[in-house]
């Protein structure tokens, strides 16, 4: 150790270096010449790291498992998760994953976790980075869209995002973009060359305001318009 200060909660922080690889109580091998070391204790010398290493796995329509690294002393996390910017729903977790479930389906999603740490009173870490995540369409939401249909948006009305997917019987330069109510160009989703069959495209509301909305596709031979609703 090379440092050393007090905080004002009464903790400390402590500061040094090391070349060398995992052995004692140091976890994690070296990564070149020497590594700085920063760790901070609570006043009863508790130190809690935050979570790193996040990563989304195993997406469905709607749920997805949240995974990161372990954190040295912790006794269990608190995840965070929420569609957009709507409030936090906060749950506990006993290790370092959580598969949660009831998600929308074609939404988007974001994510963080905090370690609490052992001692006679828990310390709670800060909160992470924040990971985001897009729950994927059914197959059975999806078949229904290209049912009897060239161009259709799914979900409509659009929370965050809906998919917008196009059948086409032959290639093509397709060019979709959307308007307001007036006819105004407001966005290009997309202008690029598709071969012929279904393919889907992602639509983002981005800073779109809630409101009616016009999307138009055009191909070689046709111009197709669908109404969408953003809330």
């Amino acid at each position: 150790m090379y440092a050393l200060q007090q905080t004002k909660d009464g903790g400390f922080v402590l500061g040094g270096y090391s070349s060398s690889g995992i052995s004692g109580d140091k976890t994690q091998d070296t990564k070149g010449l020497n590594d700085y070391w920063v760790v901070k204790t609570s006043a009863d010398g508790i130190s809690c790291n935050i979570p790193t290493g996040l990563k989304t796995t195993n997406i469905t329509s709607e749920s997805a498992t949240l995974k990161w690294a372990k954190v040295d002393g912790a006794i269990n996390y608190n995840v965070a998760y929420r569609l957009g910017f709507s409030d936090w729903t906060t749950v506990s977790a006993a290790s370092n994953h959580k598969t949660i479930t009831g998600l929308f389906e074609g939404s988007d999603y974001e994510w963080r976790v905090k370690a609490v740490c052992g001692g006679e009173k828990p310390k709670s870490s800060d909160w992470s980075v924040k990971e985001s995540f897009t729950t994927t369409f059914s197959q059975q939401a999806m078949a229904n869209t290209l049912t009897n249909n060239e161009f259709t948006v799914y979900p409509n009305p659009v929370l965050q995002s809906a998919m917008l997917s196009i059948l086409l019987s032959k290639a093509s330069q397709v060019k979709i973009i959307v308007m307001d109510m007036n006819g105004k160009l407001l966005r290009t989703i997309a202008d690029k060359n598709l071969s012929a069959g279904s393919h889907q495209i992602k639509f983002d509301r981005g800073s779109l305001i809630a409101g009616t909305y016009l999307l138009q596709i055009k191909t070689a031979d046709k111009v197709m318009m669908k109404k969408v609703v953003i809330e």
